[in-house]
C-alpha cells in the first residue's frame, strides 16, 4: 500500500499546482488595468470556461469595472455571482442545448459595440463545449457527433480544435471579430500545451490560421465519419476562419495570466520541501496516456532514489473499451499494471474533473495491481476496458476535489524511492 507519508506529499504537491493558478493570485492586476481603460471606455465583462466563474468573482472583488456582465461555466460548478450579471450554465465536454444559447448571448452582447466600448474577456479552458454556435447549416447535433466521436478518438486537443474552429461561428476569432470596432482585451488561464492562445477554448476571440483543408483531413485521418452537413460545409469557402492579420480583429490584446509552468513550479517547490530533487520534465506531453506511461516508466527506471519527476500537458485515451476513466487515471492505472518497485505517483487534472467522472486524480503504487487482484479484480482487463476510474475507486485510491474552478491540464508527479535523510 502507498505510505501514507507519501501520499500525502503527493496529494499536497497537487493541490500546491492547483491553487498556484486559481484567479485570486492574478486577477487584482487585470482589475486595477480595467479600471484604467474604464476612465476612456465603457467596459463589458464577458467569461466563458471552467474558471469563468471564480474569474469573475475574484475581478468584481478586486474593483474591476463592467457596465454589463455576461458568465458562462459549466453546469455542476456553483457561483457566487451579483444578480445583474447574466449567468449561464452549459455543458461539458459534450455540447448540449444551453451552450447554444451561450454562444448566441455572447455574440448579441458585442454585436452593436462601439469604438468607445471595451470588452474584458476572462478566458479558461472548457470553452469550447459550454459555447457551441454551430456554423452554417450545420444543427447542433452535427456538432456533438464530431465532438464525441474526436474525444474518443485520441486526437491531441490542437487537432480537436482545429475541427471545432471550422465549425463554429464564434471561435476561431469570430467572436472578436464580431465586436469590432470595440476593444477586447482577453486574458486566459491556459490549458493547453505551448499556451496557444489560438487553442485556448478554441480562440474566440484570437485569429486562426489553419484551414478547412486541414480540419478535413483530421477527421480523415482519425477515421471520423461525419454527417453530410459537416462533410459540404467543409467543402465551403465561407467555411474557413479568420487569419490573424484579419483587419477586425486587430482590436485586440490577449495575455496569458496563468498557466501549466506555474502550476508544475509550485508542485516542484512542494517536494523539494520534503526533500525530493524536483526534475520538471515538460508542460506539453500529448502522447496517448499508455504510451506516456510507458516513456515515463524509462525514465524513472534510470532516475536515483530521491528523484521527483513532474511533467504537464494533456494526454488523449483511444476508446475501445465500455469502462469508466479519464486520461489521467488511465496513465495512473497502466504506471500500476508495471509494479515498479519503490515508485509511486499521482496523476491528475487540474480542473478537478478526469474524463467521466468527479474524479480529480488517482494514486498508485508497486502494490497497486497486487491489491486489486487481492479484492479480486483484473487489473490488467480493466486497463484494456478503459475502466481505470473503477480500478482505483476499489483501491480507495482517488483524490476527490470537486471543481477546482482552474484549468491548466493535466499534473503528474512520480516519487523515485525515499529522500535521503
Amino acid at each position: 500500500m502507498l505510505a501514507e507519508q507519501q501520499k500525502q506529499l503527493l496529494e499536497q504537491a497537487f493541490l500546491a499546482g492547483v491553487e498556484a493558478v486559481k484567479p485570486a493570485s492574478f486577477m487584482g492586476d487585470i482589475a486595477q488595468k480595467m479600471a484604467e481603460i474604464a476612465t476612456k471606455k465603457k467596459v463589458h465583462l464577458l467569461a466563458l470556461g471552467k474558471a469563468a466563474g471564480e474569474m469573475s468573482q475574484h475581478y468584481l472583488a478586486c474593483g474591476g469595472p463592467a457596465e454589463t456582465g455576461l458568465v458562462i461555466l459549466p453546469d455542476n460548478v456553483p457561483h457566487a455571482l451579483p444578480e445583474w450579471i447574466r449567468v449561464i450554465a452549459a455543458s461539458h465536454p459534450v455540447p448540449n442545448q444551453n451552450s447554444v444559447l451561450a454562444a448566441q448571448a455572447l455574440l448579441a452582447q458585442v454585436s452593436d459595440l462601439s469604438a468607445h466600448d471595451a470588452v474584458v474577456m476572462l478566458l479558461s479552458g472548457g470553452g469550447s463545449s459550454l459555447a457551441c454556435a454551430p456554423a452554417g447549416p450545420l444543427t447542433l447535433a452535427d456538432k456533438m457527433a464530431v465532438n464525441e466521436a474526436l474525444l474518443a478518438s485520441g486526437a491531441p486537443i490542437q487537432k480537436m480544435n482545429i475541427v471545432r474552429k471550422h465549425l463554429s461561428a464564434l471561435k476561431g476569432g469570430r467572436l472578436a471579430a464580431a465586436a469590432f470596432p470595440a476593444t477586447i482585451y482577453s486574458f486566459a488561464i491556459s490549458d493547453v500545451p505551448n499556451d496557444d492562445p489560438a487553442a485556448i477554448a478554441s480562440g474566440p476571440t484570437y485569429g486562426d490560421d489553419s484551414t478547412r483543408e486541414e480540419a478535413a483531413k483530421i477527421l480523415a485521418d482519425y477515421q471520423i465519419i461525419s454527417s453530410e452537413n459537416v462533410h459540404n460545409w467543409l467543402s465551403d469557402a465561407e467555411c474557413e476562419s479568420p487569419f490573424a492579420d484579419y483587419s477586425r480583429l486587430a482590436n485586440h490584446e490577449m495575455t496569458i495570466v496563468a498557466s501549466a509552468r506555474i502550476a508544475l513550479q509550485a508542485v516542484a517547490d512542494k517536494v523539494a520541501d520534503a526533500g525530493y530533487q524536483p526534475v520538471l520534465l515538460g508542460d506539453d506531453f500529448q502522447d496517448d496516456s499508455q504510451i506516456l506511461a510507458q516513456k515515463m516508466s524509462d525514465i524513472a527506471a534510470n532516475s536515483a532514489n530521491g528523484i521527483a519527476l513532474i511533467s504537464g500537458g494533456e494526454t488523449s485515451v483511444n476508446v475501445t473499451g465500455t469502462g469508466c476513466g479519464g486520461r489521467n487515471a488511465e496513465f495512473a492505472h497502466a504506471m500500476a499494471v508495471q509494479e515498479m518497485a519503490g515508485i509511486c505517483g499521482l496523476a491528475g487534472d487540474s480542473d478537478g474533473i478526469d474524463g467521466g467522472a468527479q474524479v480529480a486524480a488517482s494514486f498508485f503504487d508497486e502494490t497497486s495491481l497486487r491489491r486489486a487482484t487481492a479484492l479480486g479484480l483484473d487489473g490488467v482487463a480493466m486497463l484494456q476496458d478503459n475502466d481505470s476510474h473503477s480500478f482505483f475507486a476499489a483501491l480507495d485510491d482517488q483524490l476527490i476535489t470537486g471543481p477546482t474552478q482552474t484549468n491548466i491540464n493535466d499534473i503528474r508527479i512520480l516519487l523515485i524511492g525515499m529522500p535521503d535523510g
